[in-house]
């Protein structure tokens, strides 16, 4: 086993340090990169249903008293932020603002920095949080993201905020059959780009079930319809009230990708796969 070596920080701003990880939450197995000046996530779901970037500035949320010369990038995977964030809300109701600790890791044959643990260390309360397995979760280099990312030229820009889109939600209540408890476990709405009406739609998988307008400002640039599958998973991921949203053809992947765009530290979004609607594969 490699060597287990210890970065020390101080100053942690717990609200701070909070409202990130809620920020970058997919309630599930994540990476959060921890380097001299920021603190980075690109987080997908198992079902790699859509991925969230968050970042934040180290300056103001915590200091390092120790930066080792080997220290660019530190990798440590959360096995949930849930577990973390009822820790930090437990120093908030306790009047604890700042607290001290240490990240430990081991440098791995490839040369990466992999965390093992946190500790949170207050004169009043001291946590202990474990890594998991690294294998466990999907590390995206920066030079990957910035390649899925680009939203140059896009087919359609609009606004989607978080009434909206929490109205969406609830339409997605109806999908399933009411006459059992069962409701279909991983849910997709459409996404209609009407260049003919010059209109963006959100609707139901079976027509005529239910379909809602997106209000706000558009622009579509495209000359022909669009019709594609989304993820209610990457809509219940919403964390800021708008996004700027973009459909764009990635010359990189070459693949339709779909960009909720709040700042340039927070952003998700979606690879898109084509809805058809005389397809059996849509019932």
């Amino acid at each position: 086993m490699n060597e287990i070596k210890i970065l020390k920080f101080s100053d942690l701003d717990v609200s701070k340090f909070l409202e990130y990880l809620t920020t970058c939450d997919i309630q599930e197995i994540q990476i959060i990169d921890f380097t001299p000046e920021k603190l980075k996530c690109k987080a997908h779901p198992e079902d790699k249903s859509f991925i969230k970037y968050s970042v934040t500035d180290v300056s103001g949320l915590l200091k390092y008293d120790t930066l080792p010369n080997d220290f660019k990038l530190l990798k440590f995977p959360f096995h949930r932020l849930k577990k973390t964030k009822d820790v930090l809300t437990i120093y908030i109701k306790r009047g604890i603002e700042k607290i001290n600790g240490e990240i430990g890791y081991t440098k791995e044959d490839d040369g990466s920095l992999v965390g093992t643990h946190i500790k949170f260390i207050s004169p009043k309360l001291k946590v202990r949080i474990s890594a998991t397995e690294m294998f466990l979760a999907k590390h995206m280099e920066d030079k990957h993201w910035e390649a899925y990312s680009a939203k140059d030229n896009p087919l359609v820009k609009f606004d989607l905020d978080k009434d909206f889109v929490n109205q969406i939600n609830n339409l997605c209540g109806l999908e399933g059959d009411d006459n059992t408890e069962s409701k279909e476990k991983d849910i997709s709405v459409v996404l209609n780009i009407l260049k003919s009406e010059n209109k963006v739609v959100f609707r139901s998988k079976d027509k005529g079930k239910w379909d809602t307008e997106c209000d706000g400002n558009l622009n579509i640039t495209c000359d022909k319809n669009y019709s594609f599958y989304i993820p209610q998973k990457i809509l219940k991921a919403m964390t800021a009230s708008l996004y700027d949203t973009y459909v764009v053809w990635n010359k990189n992947i070459d693949q339709h990708i779909m960009i909720m765009y709040e700042n340039e530290d927070n952003i998700m979004l979606k690879a898109l796969v084509e809805f058809n609607e005389d397809s059996s594969d849509n019932k």
